[in-house]
Parts: structure tokens; C-alpha cells; sequence
């Protein structure tokens, strides 16, 4: 089920005015006057201070994305002082905010019970554990999905500079991150389970029963020409699952498309799940790029010549092999961007 980006906005307004009825009448019931919840800032910081956590929560709590993990804290501390302390009555607080909350606060045996007598509850070791991983998960998600994400190098082709396996950190924010297609995801995974993991290891991780419209959030600035930039490879919208690192496309056009589908797994995948991919931006739109004389050209000059870059060669030997250490201290890999397979 597709919905757009405005569709999820309204929904998201009604959540919080929903769940912010339910706040007013808490308010009422541990003494203070309901409407001033209402009030932009000034009722964030009553909240903050009516759960006695510090100056920060308010002013976390206005970081985009990064507030929702507050809002929660909030919520789940606010039931804590009316006696809700159990699991599940905590992720109806949060995730159905805008009926659980006006639901409980209209019932006339949900009251405050004090601070003293709240702080006699303990938790359990087990629900520590439970309630700090369920709040690291959701922030480390905020924070992958909208300001930085580790990355690692998927191919050769920028050997020198960065090799096949390193880790990187990705500034999403630079360029504006894109709202992700699919937001029911497995944490920390891309588009696959692990292959060691039991059960479900190779398989997607990811539902689509709710998929966004591609849009993307405001940027700190534009990409410029010879930037280096991660991207989702546009070609990955189709894969062989038993070949990810050949492109669809090439198969196809080497083999067949009867043969690929007879003898792969091929599927789809959508935007924000698609291969992750770091080149050099060589071009930009209205550009007039060329290749001259095996040459890049972009607007009739020649363009920036990296002193790393890669060249391709295919080399015919008499049969005598290559020293790999020698290779590996000349920066030369034997191994084609393009990998071949006989499948006879």
C-alpha cells in the first residue's frame, strides 16, 4: 500500500493532536492546567519537567526525527506516574498514542499516584535490557536512516582511495536524505538477512506493505562536479539472486532472459533497497559530456584525471602466471569489474 508523502503528513498531525487530548486531561489529573500542554515549547518543557528529566529532552526533542525517541521517553515516563509500568501498556502509549492515551485518561480509575509511590517500581533485569535496547534500536535507526549511515566499499573501481570492504560514515544530510520507499525494515540490515543468520539468512528483510513515493528531505547544499557521492545503483531494481554482483541487464543480454529466469531467482527491489554504490560525480544536469579519444570531456574541456584511476586492460600471457603480492605493491587487481561465469 502506497501512501503519499501529504496523506502520511495529515496522518502524523492527527496522531499527535489525538495523543495530545489524551496529555490534557493527564495534565488535569496531576494538577496542572490542561491547556498549557497545548502550547507550543512551553508545554514540551512542562512535560520534560513533569517527568523530571533534564533541559535536554526539550531541546532534543525539537531535532527532527530524533525528538520521536524523546516523545516516547515522555509518554512512557508520564504512564509510569499513573501506574502503567508494564511493556505492553508503554508500546500502546507510544505507538497508538492518539486512542490509548484519551482512552485511559477518561477512565476514573487511571490517576496520578505521585512520584514517591512510582518510584517504588523496579524493573526487572530482563525489561532493562529490553526497554534500553528498544530505545538504542529506534534512535540508531533515526540516525542511520536521516543524518549518518556507515557504508561499506561494494567494488575496486575507487582502489587507492578507498578499497573493497572498507567502512565509511556518510553525511545523508549534505544532499538531502531520501524518505525511505520501505519503512518496515529489519534494524541495521539493507536489503537481505545475513547469510549465517538461522532460518531467514539470504532472505529480504524488509515488507512493503507500506511503501513511500521517492522524496527527498531539504539539503545542506548541491553535489558538485568531482565530489564523491553513495548512491543506490539504478540498475539494481532487478536481481539474480545467485549472481548480485553481475548486473541484471548483462546477464540478460550474454544468456537470455529465458535462461536467467529458468535457472536464478530473479527479483525486485525497490529504490532504497537497491545496491549501494560510491563513484566520483563527473557531470551535472545540462552538462555536455564526451568521450574523446578514449578522453572525458564535459563542456568541450578535458575532465578531472584522478592520479588513481582505473584502467582495464585484458591481458594475454603464454601461460605463465602473475605474482599476486607484486601486483597487489603496483595496485593492480586481476579481478575484472565484471565477473564471467560458465553456466553449462
Amino acid at each position: 500500500m502506497e501512501i503519499s508523502i501529504p496523506v502520511f503528513i495529515v496522518l502524523s498531525i492527527i496522531y499527535f493532536v489525538a495523543a495530545h487530548v489524551g496529555l490534557y486531561k493527564m495534565f488535569q489529573k496531576m494538577g496542572i492546567e490542561g491547556w498549557k500542554i497545548l502550547i507550543p515549547f512551553y508545554g514540551t518543557h512542562l512535560a520534560v519537567k513533569a517527568v523530571k528529566k533534564s533541559i535536554w529532552w526539550t531541546i532534543i526533542y525539537y531535532v527532527p526525527f530524533l525528538g520521536f525517541v524523546v516523545w516516547m521517553g515522555i509518554i512512557t515516563e508520564l504512564l509510569k506516574l499513573f501506574g502503567k509500568v508494564k511493556f505492553s501498556e508503554h508500546f500502546m502509549g507510544v505507538v497508538f498514542a492518539g486512542i490509548y492515551l484519551p482512552y485511559m485518561a477518561s477512565k476514573e480509575d487511571f490517576k496520578f499516584i505521585g512520584y514517591e509511590e512510582a518510584a517504588k517500581y523496579k524493573k526487572s533485569k530482563k525489561r532493562e535490557w529490553a526497554d534500553a535496547i528498544v530505545f538504542a534500536v529506534i534512535a540508531a535507526t533515526l540516525i542511520r536512516g536521516f543524518y549518518i549511515e556507515a557504508f561499506t566499499i561494494p567494488t575496486s573501481s575507487m582502489e587507492q582511495k578507498l578499497l573493497v570492504g572498507d567502512f565509511l560514515f556518510v553525511n545523508k544530510m549534505a544532499y538531502g536524505a531520501r524518505v525511505p520507499s520501505t519503512p518496515i525494515s529489519f534494524p541495521f540490515t539493507h536489503h537481505s538477512f545475513p547469510e549465517w543468520v538461522p532460518i531467514v539468512g539470504g532472505e529480504k528483510s524488509y515488507l512493503e506493505w507500506i511503501k513511500f513515493p521517492y522524496a527527498k528531505l531539504p539539503a545542506m547544499g548541491d553535489v558538485e562536479r568531482n565530489d564523491c557521492v553513495v548512491f543506490n545503483f539504478p540498475a539494481g531494481d532487478t536481481v539474480a539472486l545467485e549472481h548480485q554482483n553481475q548486473v541484471y541487464d548483462q546477464l540478460v543480454r550474454d544468456y537470455g532472459r529465458e535462461f536467467v529466469w529458468s535457472n536464478f531467482t530473479v527479483v525486485g527491489r525497490p529504490v532504497d533497497k537497491q545496491e549501494n554504490y560510491i563513484k566520483r560525480c563527473v557531470g551535472l544536469p545540462g552538462d555536455k559530456l564526451e568521450i574523446v579519444d578514449t578522453k572525458l570531456m564535459i563542456n568541450d574541456a578535458e575532465a578531472y584525471f584522478d592520479e588513481n584511476a582505473q584502467f582495464t586492460y585484458k591481458v594475454i600471457t603464454d601461460g605463465t602466471g602473475f605474482n599476486e603480492k607484486t601486483l597487489q605493491k603496483k595496485g593492480i587487481t586481476t579481478e575484472p569489474v565484471q565477473k564471467l561465469y560458465d553456466f553449462g
